[in-house]
Order: C-alpha cells, then sequence, then structure tokens
C-alpha cells in the first residue's frame, strides 16, 4: 500500500512550526538574560578611597586600572610603556578577537563559533596615556580591589615557566596586546560576564548575570 503524499497545509505548518520553535530559543535566551542582568549584587561603596573603570565599544566592556595601582605580579610579562597611566583588561574568544578587529570584519561564522564552539580564550590589553571621560567610575576599598587584582591575575594561563603568554604578531594598533587566558566563550561565558564576574566575586555591586555591557554600566552611573 503507497503512501499518500504529505498534504502542502501540512508541510507549511510543519515548517512553521519548527521555525517558531528555532525563534524562541533566542527571544528566551534575550528575556532570561534581560530579567537576571536586573538583579542586583552587593551593594555601591561609594567611601571607596581608590577609583578604577569600566570603559565599553558599545557592546563590550574593559575592566579598567591605574597602572600605579597594579601590583607587580600582575604586571609581569604584560606589554605597555612608562608613560601609560592606565591599562585596560577585556576577555574574550581567540578567534573573534584576533579576526574582528572592527565590527565591520564581524561574519556570522565568526559569531556563530565563538557563541556555540568551546574555542580557546584569550586576554586583550589596551594601555592607555590619560583618562578617558567616558569611562564609568567604580569605587573600591583596599580589600575589593586586591581581591579584582587577584581575579584578573588568574584569568591568565601560564606556561610551564610560570609566565603569561603573549600571542606573538597580533594588535589592533595602538600599542595594544593579547595573552592566553583560562576558560572558554560561550552564550553562557561572555566577555560581559567575565566581567560581572570579576566584580561580584571581588564584592562590587554587580548582576545575577549577564552577557550585556549596559546593565553593569547602569551601577556606575
Amino acid at each position: 500500500m503507497t503512501k499518500k503524499p504529505m498534504q502542502p497545509k501540512k508541510i507549511v505548518k510543519i515548517l512553521l512550526f519548527s521555525f517558531l520553535g528555532l525563534l524562541a530559543i533566542p527571544i528566551s535566551y534575550l528575556l532570561i538574560a534581560l530579567f537576571l542582568s536586573y538583579i542586583p549584587v552587593n551593594h555601591v561603596n561609594s567611601s571607596g578611597e581608590k577609583t578604577i573603570f569600566l570603559g565599553t565599544n558599545g557592546v563590550h566592556l574593559d575592566l579598567i586600572l591605574p597602572v600605579s595601582e597594579i601590583d607587580p605580579v600582575l604586571l609581569a610579562d604584560l606589554n605597555f610603556q612608562a608613560s601609560d597611566s592606565f591599562l585596560a583588561f577585556g576577555w574574550g574568544d581567540e578567534n573573534f578577537y584576533l579576526h574582528t578587529p572592527t565590527w565591520g570584519d564581524l561574519k556570522v561564522s565568526t559569531a556563530v563559533n565563538a557563541l556555540f564552539l568551546d574555542g580557546s580564550s584569550l586576554i586583550h590589553l589596551s594601555p592607555y596615556k590619560k583618562h578617558q571621560k567616558e569611562w564609568a567610575i567604580i569605587h573600591v576599598n583596599v580589600k575589593e580591589l586586591k581581591a579584582l587584582k587577584a581575579y584578573l591575575k588568574n584569568s591568565f594561563q601560564l606556561n610551564d615557566e610560570g609566565k603569561k603568554m603573549l600571542i606573538n604578531g597580533h594588535s589592533y594598533g595602538y600599542g595594544d596586546s593579547f595573552y592566553r587566558a583560562k576558560g572558554s566563550y560561550s552564550f553562557t561565558k561572555t566577555c560581559n560576564t567575565w566581567i560581572n564576574d570579576g566584580l561580584r566575586e571581588s564584592g562590587l555591586p554587580a548582576c545575577y548575570w549577564t552577557p550585556f555591557d549596559f546593565p553593569l554600566l547602569s551601577r556606575y552611573q
């Protein structure tokens, strides 16, 4: 007995439900992310005697520390000049960092691979000679700053000699550099969740979880 061919209406219905099912995944992710982003963790410390900063390129956050406040152990093996006053630390997917110097270079395949494949990560170090007015200010006390610097130090992957591993020949052209880092980038662990984790673990105001930059910035602006 031969099977009857599937009716066009049934085919359309199957395709429609499949499309809606796929669409529900990113929408659910977005809604969950927004909800968790606005659950605050830790209280604002306006009496902290020291100051660090958050910077953003509109999507990606950097944690910025005055060079004068960075311990020699954290500074060891990092590329910067004596005239640099601030160092910005960012974390992200290796393939994305090295092949997407500008948003104009972004490819869908690069973004998909970063989100869903278990790739290696890098720390991006950017030097600044002067304070930038658009940076968000974070007031910290000595204990919080010490914990945050320990978080940064422990994010670097070290070689057998205990040294940070510079990625030679890669820079965006303004004295920045890349180093091998611990962890893998994914849709649950993004550049901004890395910053958020560091702030939260150091006792500083943070979000319960966020892949975005703006909820964290709103806590300090």
